[in-house]
């Protein structure tokens, strides 16, 4: 009977304790058995509760407090390393991108670091504009898994930077970090920061911007201080990719933190394959219809005008594309019959990027 009493008693005491323990640690654990597996913060401070309770009489304080409850308590999942998971990854990267095997290779090596073990360091792709940085980043976070959020660099570094503003003040504002979390709703999104060389701000009152990114790439930033939600955010999950077309424009303790990735501009067969193996599917999907169609040597006909005059983005071949294929398009809805696309309508449509543009070097990646 005593034992019984005792086993009462103690299990009573553990319940006590239980219900004494800070609510945001038990919400902690039921998301770590969801699957979440690192927490963003620990629960908001006392100090920042009382101050919330205040909200509904401040319009300000209101939106700060929206803002607070807004950012992700954990991290999204990672991911879970296997043979399949590399295999899938090695298909989005060929569904997504045309060829360059070595940057696939480094790509694949920070995803198995970072299933490993949460972490992994950033990656500037460099080179001129139009050669596939963007998309390298969002295919990276495809790989991982994770939400995307892009920055530009030079437009954060003159406005709220990456800690945000005290909200004391008014137009203040979460910083692009906290406000890359909220956008997504995950604790550990991937972060492209966009040009970053075009990014140094330094103005009056503004933090230099590469230099505050320092802060956020060293190990202080487990504790990573947002001026505006008030809240040390451990922001070492988060996966950062950034952007620039002159290395030279980034400071040497930056670039010694990431892993750089130089692009260089594409030939001409390689526009041919991305042409017709990535961009007109993802244009025919967009107008796909049964009486819509393409000759065989039309996509081809089409690179060789704009090559010839002298186009070397693929963005302006993006543009030809989509150009050619809504003009069929139209064409098919007037006229309610079977419209084929053919080389004559490329030639048409490439004379529209006939431009002098000689002088332009840049184009898709090449490892």
């Amino acid at each position: 009977m005593e034992r019984l009493v005792s086993v009462e008693a103690e299990s009573a005491r553990l319940q006590n304790e239980k219900e004494e323990v800070n609510a945001s640690m038990w919400d902690y654990i039921s998301s770590v058995q969801r699957g979440a597996r690192y927490p963003v913060y620990r629960g908001i401070p006392e100090i920042l509760r009382k101050k919330m309770e205040q909200a509904d009489s401040n319009e300000q304080l209101k939106i700060w407090a929206d803002t607070v409850r807004a950012v992700p308590q954990y991290t999204s999942c990672l991911p879970t390393l296997s043979s399949e998971y590399i295999k899938n990854a090695r298909n989005i990267w060929k569904t997504n991108v045309s060829g360059n095997a070595d940057i696939l290779q480094i790509i694949l090596r920070h995803a198995v670091e970072y299933g490993k073990t949460g972490k992994t360091s950033p990656i500037l792709l460099a080179g001129p504009p139009g050669i596939g940085k963007t998309l390298i980043a969002k295919t990276y976070s495809e790989i991982l898994g994770l939400p995307c959020n892009f920055v530009f660099g030079p437009s954060a570094a003159v406005n709220r930077g990456l800690a945000g503003s005290p909200n004391m003040y008014i137009g203040s504002s979460a910083g692009a970090i906290v406000q890359a979390m909220i956008t997504t709703r995950s604790g550990n999104p991937v972060i492209c920061i966009d040009e970053i060389d075009k990014a140094s701000g330094g103005h009056t009152g503004m933090p230099n911007f590469q230099n505050e990114l320092l802060s956020a790439l060293d190990d202080s930033c487990e504790h990573w201080h947002d001026n505006y939600v008030e809240l040390d955010l451990d922001i070492s999950h988060i996966p950062f990719v950034f952007t620039a077309n002159n290395i030279d424009a980034i400071s040497m303790p930056l670039l010694d933190r990431m892993e750089v990735i130089e692009m260089e501009a594409p030939t001409k067969e390689m526009l041919h394959e991305i042409a017709q193996y990535h961009m007109l599917p993802k244009v025919m999907d967009t107008y796909n219809h049964s009486q819509l169609k393409i000759g065989e040597k039309t996509i081809a006909a089409l690179v060789d005008y704009m090559w010839d005059a002298g186009n070397r983005s693929c963005r302006p071949y993006r543009k030809a594309i989509d150009l050619l294929v809504s003009d069929a398009y139209l064409e098919m809805l007037e006229s309610n019959r079977q419209v084929i696309i053919t080389e004559r309508d490329a030639f048409a449509t490439a004379k529209h990027f006939s431009r002098d543009v000689s002088c332009r070097t840049i184009g898709f990646l090449s490892a």
